[in-house]
């Protein structure tokens, strides 16, 4: 299996409903004004849902149908619902040489179809300080009788938490079967940052990531948060698939600070800087990261990720950098460059170039057609994919 079939392969299978860090950037408003997860992603509060709700070329009130608007996504006794469909059209594999009519020919693999994702959301406010989430990504062996069957070693098939947040002033608590705030939360799995270019069929932190554990959320100010995490390892013991590096049962520690000054008074403009640090055992990896925003018009964000893994001399280094810009609030023009490089000692480097669009014709669906390049050792390819995204 190559890399460039692995970066589609974690597409078809595995949960892509997160926050967006463009949304949040062009909107000045951190992710949780949007999403129930402190972290970002999964169900939608019901500002969240509202902006949806609105957004799309055409409104239900534009379709003449108004009557059929829902009003919100509380659907009784403060228990709030969604989902997260998406489907996928790509040609998955490498291309392969045919030699066959005395020129090398360059064949490609076949257009595919496929549904990627189907998971389901919940949350309850069960007090004014107390919060329960959780959700379940309905995965391709879950029909064949597999309640968790997951496809990358470490991946979760579910997340659940309670969030207790007794006062403004004081720090929140998620405690419960969660992702660590690791970085920034991307809602695109092809993002090589979390990636292994030297195992591309096993990212370092796969989709899906959660540990069971707790971690403190702290904004004293809005323009800065901290968070403050530890979390059992098993999952990023089986990821990383060496007992040496992390047992099971190791304790992982997770610290990460950002700073959001906004200057928007004179500018319109609004950004984000900061870190975070990751480690258990003899394994660590440091993200940073950097992001402009332009409320109403776009953003451009950086993030760079550096792993180490102790007695092997593995090391990885990653970088992003993306663009996306809001003509219209139904349509986003999107692209982005990266590189992956690993040291075993010897280097493997993956690089990539994505542009596309977000169009949401109607409330609650999004078509993303892009034009994908994937840069190997081994070979170059290019195609067309296209994305269809239904939410609620």
């Amino acid at each position: 299996m190559t890399r460039y079939f692995v970066l589609f392969f974690v597409l078809i299978w595995c949960s892509t409903g997160y926050a967006v860090p463009r949304m949040a950037l062009t909107a000045g408003t951190p992710c949780a004004a949007c999403h129930t997860n402190l972290q970002g992603g999964g169900i939608r509060t019901e500002i969240g849902w509202g902006a949806s709700l609105y957004n799309g070329a055409l409104t239900m009130e534009d379709m003449g149908m108004s009557d059929l608007e829902p009003e919100t996504n509380v659907i009784g006794a403060g228990i709030s619902a969604g989902v997260d469909i998406r489907f996928l059209s790509a040609r998955l594999g490498r291309p392969v040489a045919d030699i066959s009519s005395g020129e090398v020919e360059a064949i490609l693999p076949d257009r595919q179809f496929i549904p990627m994702q189907i998971q389901v959301h919940a949350a309850m406010d069960v007090t004014d300080w107390l919060t329960a989430y959780g959700s379940y990504n309905v995965d391709r062996s879950t029909f064949e009788g597999e309640i968790c069957d997951p496809t990358y070693q470490g991946q979760a098939c579910a997340e659940a938490a309670l969030i207790f947040k007794p006062d403004s002033s004081l720090p929140s608590v998620r405690v419960g079967h969660i992702q660590p705030s690791i970085g920034v939360r991307h809602d695109d799995h092809t993002i090589l940052i979390r990636g292994d270019a030297a195992r591309p069929r096993q990212p370092i932190i796969p989709p899906n990531y959660a540990e069971t554990g707790v971690e403190l959320h702290y904004q004293p100010v809005y323009w800065m948060q901290a968070n403050l995490g530890g979390f059992r390892s098993k999952n990023l013991s089986e990821s990383i698939g060496d007992e040496s590096v992390v047992g099971t049962n190791d304790i992982a520690g997770l610290g990460r600070l950002a700073f959001y000054p906004r200057i928007d008074e004179l500018t319109n403009l609004t950004s984000w800087v900061g870190a975070s640090f990751y480690t258990a055992a003899d394994f660590y990896m440091l993200n940073n990261f950097i992001g402009v925003g332009w409320l109403d018009w776009g953003a451009l964000f950086i993030e760079s990720a550096h792993s180490w893994r102790g007695g092997q001399d593995y090391e990885t280094e990653n970088f992003m950098v993306g663009l996306e810009v809001t003509p219209k609030e139904w349509l986003v023009v999107h692209g982005r460059a990266e590189r992956a490089i690993t040291s075993t000692p010897t280097a493997t480097k993956t690089d990539a170039l994505v542009a596309g669009l977000k169009f949401y014709p109607v409330p609650f669906i999004t078509l993303n057609p892009e034009y994908r390049i994937i840069s190997t050792p081994e070979y170059t390819m290019g195609q067309i994919t296209g994305q269809v995204h239904i939410f609620y």
